[in-house]
């Protein structure tokens, strides 16, 4: 992040030119996520700063309709929030890893959409068994099981269960 600098801004507005939009012949995206890399089990702090600045510029041009963020904590939620409106928050959360269930909730209060990764996956052998024998008892499969969980869990849980883009388009540049 330290060493973000014109070179990686026009690095994002290449991946734009590049992206979904002139694949499709759109004149806009709807929706950009800024994917911030993290450690192994989820997002690490630091500033987005600068790359959610050139997200934000993409925008007022006119080219890019809202703007998200991917694998973020709540520090760096409230700094993208000063520079431009965020209409979703994608991190990593299911049945199983609940970490950002406070998160989940501050975004609710916000009028901010939660898209959960992985949401079907990480269950341990034991966590998968126990699902499974809840799920025969509501005559549901597990994975119908798991996601009516995520939406019952909070209002402002978005799932995607298909991301073929003629369905829906969500692009996510990595810096």
């Amino acid at each position: 992040q330290a060493g973000f600098d014109g070179l990686e801004r026009r690095r994002i507005a290449g991946a734009h030119a590049g992206s979904e939009r002139g694949a499709r012949g759109l004149d806009v995206l709807d929706v950009v996520n800024l994917r911030v890399p993290g450690v192994i089990h989820g997002p690490a702090e630091g500033s987005i700063e600068k790359p959610f600045t050139a997200l934000a510029e993409l925008q007022q041009k006119g080219l890019v309709r809202h703007l998200g963020l991917s694998n973020v904590t709540s520090a760096q939620i409230a700094e993208a929030r000063k520079i431009a409106k965020v209409v979703c928050v994608q991190n990593h959360y299911n049945l199983v890893q609940r970490a950002d269930g406070p998160l989940v909730d501050e975004l609710a209060d916000q009028g901010i959409a939660y898209v959960p990764f992985f949401p079907l996956v990480g269950f341990t052998p034991i966590q998968s068994s126990a699902l499974s024998a809840l799920a025969a008892k509501v005559r549901a499969t597990p994975m119908q099981l798991a996601l009516a969980w995520l939406l019952h869990r909070a209002p402002n849980m978005l799932l995607i269960p298909l991301t073929q883009p003629s369905l829906v388009w969500i692009s996510t540049i990595c810096w």
